[in-house]
């Protein structure tokens, strides 16, 4: 049953009094760590939701009202961890629920899909580095036509472990508009996050879903400290984890095509995610950038400590950067004409613009990215 109020107090209500209470990165990730603190009355209680701490009241959609009582501190800690596996509603096959990451061929298509959980070694059977030779084999023997990266629950483990199947994407054929896509909701965090940003911006991926769990420039590798004084336990994330610009500062990394998962979706067992991949169609319009504007455009720009790349590869131009060690940015991203002044990108909302002056020279070059504009 769909859920309206909690101790008369409706669930948008709450979750406004509730968002300081819980710690996330952003309201993304927060939405999906909401249905816990929701289900404590003791913090309910605490913020005047409510005058029990042991139970709270439910009123459903049709109106009935049900009351259920609280469960142990350590079970909601559990419930916290599992959080993002709250929305796993992918109706391909439940017999890989507990799998860190598992692919299989939709209905006997030629479709490809790879869901992601956690980027380290089963605890039993395949490896992830023999998981990625798989799909290269997959790749390879062009038996996958489509491939749908399945990235909406969680996202812990080694991010570097990743470096071979980022490899194995761009190579392949696969790496084209309409056959490549990356399924994100606010769970995606942590390594996930950065294998979206980097196939956001090195690939042909079309994201879809709800922004990310975090931003593409992310803190992690947690430690905890007992304060000496206090006895009050802490954690600390220790490492900054770039996947863009320095400047960059979005705090999630949103979908190309949005996805809205209702509660009618889920009491039908519908997954929007996969619908919308699997239905999508692929628009092939090229428009070259004119050659006296393209000739002008190769070069190096400095962009405060940073460079960016304007190559020609063989007859297409492209935006690259150069890899820097310890950092996930991998910047590949084709060029094309959009409109007078306007070079758009493979990245939506990244693109050129220029002035051109009296002799038909490049006056004036801005890299917009993201809302923020700079000047080359």
């Amino acid at each position: 049953h769909e859920i309206k109020k909690i101790n008369e107090v409706s669930i948008n209500k709450l979750f406004e009094i509730l968002q300081p209470y819980i710690n996330t990165d952003n309201e993304h990730f927060r939405k999906k760590r909401f249905p816990i603190y929701a289900f404590m009355p003791r913090l309910l209680k605490h913020v005047g939701v409510g005058n029990s701490a042991s139970e709270i009241d439910l009123t459903l959609e049709n109106g009935k009202q049900v009351r259920t009582k609280a469960i142990s501190t350590l079970e909601y800690v559990k419930l916290e961890k599992q959080a993002h596996k709250t929305l796993e509603i992918v109706k391909v096959n439940k017999d890989y629920a507990n799998r860190n990451y598992w692919k299989t061929y939709l209905n006997n298509s030629s479709t490809l899909f790879v869901q992601l959980k956690k980027i380290e070694d089963q605890k039993d059977g395949d490896s992830f580095k023999s998981f990625v030779a798989e799909i290269k084999q997959d790749l390879d023997q062009n038996k996958a036509e489509k491939l749908i990266l399945d990235l909406r629950y969680g996202g812990t483990g080694n991010g570097f472990k990743l470096s071979g199947l980022i490899d194995i994407i761009q190579d392949s054929k696969i790496n084209s508009r309409g056959s490549l896509f990356v399924l994100i909701s606010g769970s995606t965090k942590g390594p996930l996050v950065e294998l979206t940003s980097i196939l956001e911006q090195s690939s042909k991926a079309i994201l879809i879903g709800e922004k990310t769990g975090e931003g593409p420039n992310s803190v992690s590798d947690t430690r905890y400290l007992i304060l000496m004084k206090t006895g009050l336990g802490v954690s600390l994330t220790e490492k900054y984890w770039p996947s863009t610009w320095s400047f960059d500062s979005r705090e999630s990394i949103a979908p190309e095509i949005p996805v809205i998962f209702s509660y009618k979706d889920y009491s039908l067992n519908k997954d929007p995610w996969l619908e919308a991949a699997i239905n999508y169609k692929a628009k092939s319009i090229h428009n070259p950038i004119p050659p006296k504007v393209s000739s002008q455009l190769i070069g190096k720009y400095q962009i405060g400590s940073e460079y960016l790349f304007i190559k020609k590869v063989g007859n297409k131009i492209f935006l690259k950067n150069k890899k820097k060690m310890g950092s996930f940015f991998q910047l590949n991203a084709e060029l094309t004409h959009a409109d007078e002044g306007i070079i758009k990108s493979d990245i939506v909302d990244v693109f050129l613009d220029y002035e051109l002056d009296e002799n038909q020279q490049i006056e004036t070059l801005f890299l917009n990215w993201k809302g923020s504009r700079m000047k080359l």
